[in-house]
């Protein structure tokens, strides 16, 4: 888009030099929504890793000599910037699942919990044994 008629001045023309920062604010944008996303992103993986040693660790507790998991229980994490809940579901009269989750904390109507985790308990049945 140069002009012909001046051979003199082989600088860029008002419109190439729009055209070219167009370009480059396209890309930027571009760029920095990338880095934003990736920002959320490793932010939320790093919450559900916090909460998965903070799950493994109530089972750790729970899961000790005597398994002892709370039927439907509900307390605090990582210094309370979490929260965790279980309830149980009976399959049968030997089996139940217990379920943990882990939430963020406050937690609100409908949240997602970070990570879950199913239990099926199981108790043996009482047999008599006959002679």
């Amino acid at each position: 888009m140069r002009s012909t008629n001046s051979p003199h001045n082989p600088g860029f023309t008002l419109l190439e030099v729009l055209a070219a920062l167009v370009v480059l604010g396209t890309l930027m944008t571009g760029a920095m929504l990338a880095k934003s996303r990736y920002a959320r992103q490793t932010a939320l993986a790093e919450r559900k890793l916090e909460a998965i040693r903070g799950a493994d660790d109530l089972l750790q507790g729970w899961w000790g000599e005597h398994p002892d998991v709370p039927q439907a229980g509900h307390g605090t994490l990582a210094g309370g910037a979490m929260t965790w809940q279980t309830r149980t579901q009976a399959i049968d009269e030997y089996r139940k699942i217990t379920r943990l989750d882990v939430f963020d904390s406050p937690r609100r109507s409908g949240d997602e919990p970070l990570v879950s985790v199913e239990l099926l308990m199981a108790r043996e049945p009482n047999v008599e044994k006959r002679s």
